[in-house]
């Protein structure tokens, strides 16, 4: 008898190791399955999620078993497309989701996600029961707090904070320009339609709430004509948004256009507006993301539903932003250099020049060209911001190594993104 109770023995701790083991990997979604509809603040995103539940009984299914575990797999899906999914997950490095999966059974526990979601609609988009009643599958409406969900993964360690990037380099100085057509300038269009001014004014609302440093363009009187000449000679387009960024050195601006439809229902106007915010690096133009909010169709004052559309576009955009300047502060302190020849010597000997300041340029730094023409050098450099705090540094380090071998450099313009200079011959 002895023996049969020794197996006996063996095979119950053989199932209450099975079952333990299933436990640590019921926290997991059985869902993977959501979709963002809206952000509705800067720091609060819409998600709808599908949740399952599954009963383990044979018989007397219960339903509020069901709808119990379904909600609370509804609540872990739309944090798992939050973390992994979509076209911009939050953990985006292979260190990053190595790291998570560390944390991730005792992360998407039911009394952890909690703090997580602010707000779940009390109705279902959808309820369906399957397999005999043992199964439930159900569509619903959140609304999850993404700034404390990162704030949270930034304490275990798993991504990096905006706090900390702060910290090293600052965030990004973002100027926020209306898309012009012409050449009008957007003091101009600011000043011309006041609609336009409220969706300024929302955008940078949702920048300064972020932490970002704003530059509000009413607050520059013109764009340097020079610099205007200078860039026209390179070639550059003359969109004036990104001359009028790359004149007063912000490091990435915002573009957007709005449009709006109206419409009867009755005897009610319901209106809606459609907002495009475009995210650009200053210096090169490139562009970083771009992202289209809707407000919702109803009777309400023109400033509500621009706000709302914003808020629905700038969460992504932003999110896009962080990403660029993380990978570019690994890279160093961006610059733009425009370099042309001072006077006609300067000019028949340019190759010879051109090649002197390369070689300089690339003992500082990172460098890559943009342009190089007869009379105009124009290239990117990556800096240690350690070793040269800013362009006037870069300036007068050029200067003084230029002199030694009888060449002269002036300024021409200068700001924190760009250095337009001038090289002649002693």
């Amino acid at each position: 008898m002895k023996p049969k109770i020794g197996i006996q023995i063996l095979f119950l701790l053989i199932s209450l190791i099975l079952i333990h083991a299933g436990e640590k990997q019921s926290n997991l979604p059985i869902s993977r399955e959501a979709v963002i509809i809206e952000y509705t603040s800067p720091s609060e995103v819409m998600i709808r999620a599908t949740g399952y539940g599954i009963s383990n009984r044979r018989f007397w299914v219960k339903s509020k078993e069901l709808d119990l575990k379904a909600n609370i797999d509804a609540r872990r899906a739309a944090l798992w497309y939050l973390i992994f999914g979509g076209t911009d997950p939050i953990l985006k490095t292979k260190k990053e989701i190595e790291n998570f999966k560390k944390i991730q059974n005792s992360f998407f526990s039911s009394d952890n996600i909690k703090q997580f979601i602010v707000w779940e609609s009390e109705t279902y988009n959808q309820r369906i029961k399957f397999d005999n009643g043992k199964k439930l599958k159900i569509v619903k409406t959140l609304k999850v707090n993404v700034k404390l969900l990162k704030d949270f993964l930034a304490s275990n360690g798993i991504i990096e904070s905006e706090k900390s990037i702060m910290e090293k380099a600052g965030l990004p100085q973002i100027m926020v320009v209306p898309e012009a057509k012409d050449t009008t300038t957007a003091i101009e269009l600011l000043k011309k339609d006041p609609l336009l001014k409220k969706g300024a004014e929302a955008i940078e609302q949702s920048l300064t709430a972020r932490g970002f440093e704003v530059i509000v363009p009413e607050q520059i009187s013109s764009i340097n004509n020079i610099l205007l000449t200078r860039l026209s000679m390179v070639g550059e387009s003359p969109d004036p948004a990104y001359l009028f960024a790359l004149s007063i050195g912000s490091d990435v601006y915002i573009t957007f256009n709005m449009t709006s439809s109206a419409r009867y229902i009755g005897s009610t106007m319901v209106k809606k507006y459609a907002i495009t915010c475009r995210a650009f690096e200053t210096t090169t133009a490139r562009l970083l993301g771009t992202e289209i909010g809707y407000s919702k169709e109803r009777p309400a004052r023109d400033a509500a539903l621009i706000e709302e559309a914003v808020n629905n576009a700038i969460g992504k955009v932003l999110d896009r932003i962080i990403e660029y300047w993380k990978m570019d502060l690994k890279k160093g302190t961006q610059y733009r250099i425009i370099i042309s020849c001072n006077d006609e010597p300067a000019k028949e000997n340019s190759e010879e020049i051109f090649y002197i300041i390369r070689s300089l340029l690339k003992k500082m730094g990172n460098l890559k060209e943009n342009s190089i023409s007869d009379n105009i050098y124009d290239s990117m450099l990556w800096i240690n911001s350690e070793a040269f705090a800013g362009a006037f540094d870069i300036y007068i380090h050029l200067k003084k190594k230029l002199a030694t071998r009888g060449l002269t450099l002036d300024k021409v313009f200068l700001n924190r993104k760009l250095l337009v200079l001038k090289v002649g011959e002693n």
